[in-house]
């Protein structure tokens, strides 16, 4: 979690898309050398490459969902919600079936399953609630098919970026983000009862996911 909280934050905190495939290109190189003694003394890569060797595990992982958070950078946009879900899939669903994996060696079927719907609900309540700052910095994660159905327009979005009331078009977008995310919720926890105790933990993301999702929705589906 820890990896990917320091590399998402590269598409959050950075305006500049050189500077954030830079920054992505030193991570990429950093788990490229899990294993090979030539790990930088970073204190992320340090644990990752002691895990990674514990368990025998492909750094190739890692170097996907890099590659992932690069392809978010430079596309700035996804056209649909599907586009939007896959990169999640991509990113946070590959490192929890990681995190699976390791804790329950057989990796259930529905205990992936699982984990790849409170990742998309945990990636959504993350994108809603860095909305402001991305917004800010010109980086709009919102997909345009959403924006269309509600006719809101980027300047709209700009409005997250401000202290006037968000338009009724903006919080109809920000409240179809939210609905998407509740049934990704939704649809993880159902699978909750055929989990090993053992890999239940993996899904309390979505416990702190749930928690912002109603946070949001008391705010009136305004993040800021």
């Amino acid at each position: 979690y820890k990896f990917n909280l320091d590399v998402a934050r590269v598409g959050v905190e950075i305006s500049d898309p050189m500077i954030g495939q830079l920054r992505l290109k030193w991570w990429y190189d950093a788990v490229s050398n899990i294993g090979t003694g030539k790990v930088p003394n970073h204190p992320t890569v340090v644990i990752l490459n002691r895990v990674f060797s514990q368990y025998n595990l492909d750094p190739a992982v890692l170097q996907s969902v890099v590659e992932a958070y690069v392809e978010q950078l430079i596309m700035a946009r996804h056209i649909n919600l599907a586009g939007l879900l896959s990169n999640l899939d991509k990113t946070l669903g590959r490192l929890s079936e990681l995190i699976i994996h390791i804790i329950d060696g057989v990796c259930s079927d529905e205990a992936v399953k699982a984990g790849f719907h409170i990742a998309r609900a945990s990636g959504l309540s993350n994108l809603i609630r860095n909305l402001p700052k991305t917004i800010s910095r010109g980086r709009v994660y919102i997909p345009e098919d959403i924006c269309c159905s509600e006719a809101v327009s980027t300047l709209d979005l700009m409005e997250l970026n401000s202290q006037r009331l968000l338009s009724s078009g903006v919080i109809k977008v920000i409240r179809a983000i939210v609905e998407v995310a509740e049934d990704e919720l939704h649809q993880g926890r159902k699978l909750r009862n055929f989990i090993d105790r053992s890999t239940r933990p993996v899904l309390l993301t979505g416990t702190i996911a749930g928690q912002e999702l109603a946070a949001i929705k008391a705010s009136g589906f305004d993040p800021r």
